[in-house]
């Protein structure tokens, strides 16, 4: 048997490499009596690789860590992802990270490689400073900056507390 693809020359191999163009393809089989069959069948280019990468799990305290979520679309199933330049692919598609600009990778099955590049920000470091005013029993106020939202302010075991201002301390080390 000799085949022929989209009118090309005969040839004895039923494989065709490269075949690019998307579309109808029309293939021809032709036997020692020059008896012929044909088969029109399409060939589709999947759509482009796209994809993108953010923040799901943000940062809560300054110095921790968050998690960027990497998601693919088009191309070829299945998808390899990897964190940066360096490194292998793997099905992970979520990376745990401190503060920072990262660049994801993603392959898809085609060989098709994007990148997409996300930042994740921390809060600012709470500094806190104290002031004492008496003796036992003294007044302690806290000053306190940074960090997230409304403050809260806690002396030993006790309770939060809205307050910057404890009322009474006795004389001794306190936290």
């Amino acid at each position: 048997l000799l085949y022929s693809l989209d009118n090309s020359t005969f040839q004895s191999s039923n494989v065709f490499n490269s075949i690019t163009a998307s579309g109808q393809h029309k293939l021809v089989v032709k036997d020692a009596n020059l008896c012929t069959n044909s088969l029109t069948f399409p060939i589709t280019q999947p759509t482009a690789l796209v994809v993108s990468s953010a923040v799901t799990t943000a940062i809560a305290c300054n110095g921790a860590t968050g998690v960027i979520t990497v998601t693919a679309s088009g191309g070829t199933t299945p998808y390899q992802y990897k964190q940066g330049t360096t490194g292998t692919y793997s099905s992970t598609r979520t990376f745990t990270v401190t503060a920072g600009t990262y660049q994801f990778f993603v392959q898809d099955n085609g060989g098709a490689i994007v990148s997409s590049t996300t930042t994740i920000t921390q809060p600012a470091i709470i500094n806190v400073a104290t002031s004492v005013s008496g003796t036992s029993p003294a007044t302690v106020t806290v000053t306190a900056s940074g960090g997230v939202g409304t403050l809260n302010y806690k002396l030993d075991a006790g309770a939060y507390q809205l307050s910057n201002i404890f009322s009474a301390v006795s004389a001794g080390n306190h936290t």
